[in-house]
């Protein structure tokens, strides 16, 4: 359980997505963010994935140079 958020009001996340433009489907709208805000409910780190809690993802593809592995990156905001 993360301490920290009972003391923000909510939070904005920040997604970059890292992955080769070679493969197929590679429009942003198909990666999912469901499974990564549900992960950071289940990990206490805030109550709930709703908008009151959650107030905005931003969301960017990033190309990965070929001797990277896919990723994703994760930064989470909370405003007081």
């Amino acid at each position: 359980m993360i301490q920290e958020a009972g003391r923000y009001r909510w939070f904005a996340l920040h997604a970059r997505w890292f992955v080769y433009e070679t493969y197929y489907r590679r429009d942003l709208d198909n990666f999912r963010l469901k499974p990564v805000l549900d992960n950071l409910t289940v990990a206490c780190f805030w109550p709930d994935d709703h908008v009151a809690h959650v107030r905005a993802i931003y969301s960017e593809a990033c190309p990965a140079a070929p001797s990277e592995s896919e990723r994703l990156e994760v930064a989470v905001y909370g405003v007081l």
